[in-house]
């Protein structure tokens, strides 16, 4: 519902309630019927039960008064204080009592949103959604579920106080005991907008209030602790309302709950899921490694080190593997369960990184990492030559090392001992990994049939080992060189699209 006026009746001076096409297929268009004076829904549930008339036993009430019960605490034994107001009374005039000033912030709002009802309308306003009214709707849903929350988006005491009658009857039962007990609970009367035009301007108001601009810092600052009071009050009925309307990319960013940096939630399910891409971005969720390419830490995030809590070996596979899950999200959007799985990730490693960055990184060295994150994707952005590390992964899913190139590799570099005489599998371990960037317990080769358990355990051991940087040296490290050569040539092919097979030695 949205405030229009009419220039006949006073100008600028008089407010009723219209209905818009845009609006009209998503709410309620029957509005219910609300007594003039205590401002509740008529009818409704009595003593868990559904009714059409409350207290139809009372003989002392006309039929035209009000039923509802007031909220004053009543003497034991007596029976329940009502309203009692006569509904055949004439209201006053919507808006009767506002200043001069509140009415004309109302009409201001009605003109803008008449603006983009007209046919044709103009060019959106830099940062606003082409349609505003999904993202409207979902504000001011918001606003009544997690009141009083955002009383201070309104912008007078008096447009407040009305929002704050429209809204405390529903608070009041999702508040009360009955609100997660009673089978017969319903809040369908919490969708529709007010039927008075006052009411329902002053919540519009707040709501664009909430809105604001579309700078996603300050709006999601603006929204977050409006969801958060939401989801405490009620995430049964706060999840349904966030996730029922498509808004804009803008709002949808600034719904989602964080965990640190991360879109909030484990599971590709529940509340705290909502797929939608942290950032717009110019390269594909494809285009992301699955671990960060170490020069790209080195040059962004290596500084994080000196100011974490804990570091050990494992410290650089952490930050870089977490880099990758936040590059997922900002092309992909979903919960880092979703952005693992994506990547061809273990959920458990995800898991695993997160619970260690935790504890070693205090609350604003996640602002720098994620900055620096931010950094890396603006260079992806920028890059014309984009690498497409799935199809790498893809292509290189059943690659093995030739046997031939293993002995030449391995020429004429001296101390290898036994690593030159190691079958070709550890090779086809490490050129995959640098192929397709990264992890060496992701490869394909290590889950397939033809490996034992003790073997596959040996192969990763020794891997793991001959990454180690402190192992980088002498033959070790000719043969390392060697092979990112032979996998650069490789990864040549596989951006080609054909098939890898030798890559010249």
């Amino acid at each position: 519902v949205v405030l229009s006026h009419r220039r006949h009746t006073g100008g600028r001076g008089a407010l009723v309630a219209v209905v818009p096409p845009q609006i009209r297929s998503r709410a309620h268009v029957q509005a219910p019927v609300i007594c003039p004076k205590c401002g509740n829904v008529l009818g409704g549930a009595t003593q868990n039960r559904g009714s059409l008339i409350r207290e139809p036993q009372r003989d002392d009430l006309h039929p035209l008064q009000c039923r509802n019960p007031t909220p004053e605490q009543r003497a034991a034994g007596k029976r329940r204080d009502v309203c009692g107001a006569r509904l055949d009374t004439a209201p006053q005039t919507s808006g009767s009592h506002l200043s001069a000033t509140e009415r004309a912030r109302l009409i201001d709002l009605q003109e803008r949103l008449d603006r983009r009802l007209a046919p044709a309308p103009a060019e959106p306003t830099a940062g606003e959604p082409g349609d505003p009214f999904p993202d409207l709707i979902l504000a001011a849903q918001l606003i009544k579920l997690s009141w009083p929350a955002g009383a201070d988006l309104s912008p007078t005491h008096a447009t407040a106080a009305l929002i704050d009658a429209h809204a405390t009857p529903f608070t009041a039962v999702l508040d009360g005991p009955l609100a997660t007990t009673s089978k017969y609970l319903r809040m369908a009367d919490l969708r529709p907008a007010p039927s008075d035009p006052a009411t329902c301007g002053s919540l519009l108001l707040a709501a664009d209030t909430l809105l604001g601009d579309r700078e996603p810092s300050s709006l999601r600052e603006r929204v977050q602790p409006l969801v958060q009071a939401a989801y405490e009050r009620s995430s049964k009925r706060a999840y349904q309302i966030l996730r029922g309307t498509k808004v804009s990319a803008s709002l949808a960013r600034a719904l989602v709950r964080r965990r640190q940096i991360f879109h909030a939630g484990g599971s590709s399910r529940g509340p705290g899921r909502l797929r939608v891409p942290s950032r717009d971005c110019a390269f594909s969720p494809e285009e992301v490694p699955q671990l960060l390419p170490q020069a790209w830490f080195d040059d962004h995030l290596a500084h994080l080190i000196d100011d974490m809590l804990q570091v050990n070996s494992g410290t650089v596979r952490h930050l870089r593997r977490a880099a990758s899950l936040k590059l997922m999200e900002m092309t992909a959007g979903g919960t880092w369960a979703e952005c693992a799985e994506t990547l061809g990730m273990p959920r458990g490693s995800a898991a695993g990184t997160l619970a260690v960055l935790d504890g070693a990184m205090p609350g604003n060295l996640w602002e720098e990492f994620e900055a620096g994150v931010e950094r890396i994707a603006a260079g992806l952005d920028s890059n014309p030559h984009r690498v497409n590390y799935a199809r790498r992964r893809r292509t290189m899913a059943t690659w093995q090392m030739p046997a031939r190139d293993w002995p030449e590799l391995c020429n004429g570099i001296p101390k290898l001992g036994r690593l030159a005489r190691q079958e070709p599998d550890f090779a086809t371990v490490l050129v995959w990994v640098e192929v397709t960037q990264s992890e060496h317990l992701n490869c394909p080769l290590l889950a397939t049939a033809a490996l034992s358990r003790q073997d596959r355990r040996l192969l990763v051991d020794q891997v793991a080992q001959f990454l180690t940087p402190a192992n980088q040296k002498a033959g070790r490290l000719e043969l390392r060189r060697r092979l990112n050569v032979y996998a650069a040539r490789l990864a040549v092919q596989c951006d080609r699209k054909g098939e890898p097979n030798a890559a010249s030695v």
